[in-house]
């Protein structure tokens, strides 16, 4: 008989370490990050002026509160400030342009950096630690000076039409060739 009770006494206290636990303790599991304005939305020029519109250097650095055109170790940042190779980074969807687009994004950015907003220096609260700010160009008026009339952009070069298929039929060219091909094709 004592040999059947030690086995039975075994078995149940054995088998409590498998039991659930007798304690309710309970562990967020709730991710408190919250994405910039543009998150998965098309991230262009207008975007970023709109996020650098709303920036306050001297708030600290946030996913709603950064520079968009602060660069880190020659990188921009993304939609919500985070830059390449850090965590939560989210590759924006970027809009098409072209040369002209360029240029005036460009003399947009160097208006900004020669006028830019009080306590937006490197190192503000509202930068990136080791970040870049976007310089000015030497001898640059302020942007309230009229800036210099552009000369015109050269017309973009023609794009090289398809070759022909081979008179056998063997192979055709994809419905999206010579054509923009992003995420909503």
């Amino acid at each position: 008989m004592f040999k059947y009770s030690v086995a039975v006494l075994a078995l149940a206290t054995g088998a409590s370490a498998f039991a659930p636990s007798v304690s309710n303790g309970r562990f967020s599991t709730g991710l408190n990050f919250q994405y910039g304005k543009y998150d998965d939305q098309l991230w262009d020029h207008a975007a970023k002026k709109d996020v650098y519109s709303a920036w306050d250097p001297n708030s600290p650095r946030t996913t709603q509160n950064f520079n968009p055109f602060e660069t880190f170790g020659g990188n921009s940042p993304d939609a919500s400030g985070i830059y390449p190779g850090e965590n939560r980074y989210k590759d924006p969807i970027r809009g098409d342009v072209n040369y002209a687009q360029m240029m005036e994004e460009k003399a947009d950015i160097e208006a900004m950096a020669a006028n830019p907003k009080p306590g937006a220096v490197a190192g503000c609260p509202g930068c990136k630690q080791g970040g870049s700010m976007p310089a000015a160009p030497e001898g640059a008026a302020p942007a309230a000076a009229a800036p210099a009339a552009a000369a015109p952009a050269p017309a973009p070069a023609a794009a090289a039409p398809a070759a022909a298929a081979p008179a056998d039929g063997s192979f055709a060219y994809g419905k999206y060739d010579g054509q923009l091909w992003d995420h909503a094709a």
